[in-house]
């Protein structure tokens, strides 16, 4: 029936109309269940590396604006796996972007001073083992 310009939706056109939306509603869902209950496996460090990368990023843009300006996403990575993992067992991907954004700044700069610091020395024994001041 047409009032004005308007399609008038008999009850059974509505019914109709929710019972298809009911229908999808129910079926995204089971599949975002079956989804949810498939476990995430990564075939190396390198794959899950770059599955946190994004996370990682996030966290280093936070520490620069911060004013520390040498740590990168390796230098977060690598004293997370160092000081953090090493000891823990059976970490989930949420386990890992949560420390990742949780992590201490000040630690994290502390982290990659001493790697420059070691480094440094390194550089400055090398240099006086082959005579050169």
């Amino acid at each position: 029936m047409q009032v004005t310009g308007f399609t008038v939706l008999s009850n059974r056109n509505v019914t109709f109309f929710i019972s298809l939306f009911l229908f999808f509603s129910i079926y995204s869902i089971i599949i975002l269940v079956k989804v949810m209950k498939e476990e995430i496996v990564f075939r190396s460090v390198e794959e899950l590396y770059n599955r946190v990368l994004p996370a990682l990023y996030s966290k280093r843009k936070e520490i620069n604006s911060l004013g520390f300006k040498l740590v990168t996403e390796k230098d977060i990575w690598n004293y997370l796996v160092e000081n953090e993992w090493k000891t823990k067992r059976n970490l989930e991907l949420h386990d890992l972007i949560n420390d990742i954004f949780y992590v201490d700044n000040i630690k994290i700069n502390d982290y990659v001073m001493r790697k420059v610091e070691r480094l440094k020395r390194v550089e400055d024994s090398t240099v006086h083992d082959n005579g050169v001041l």
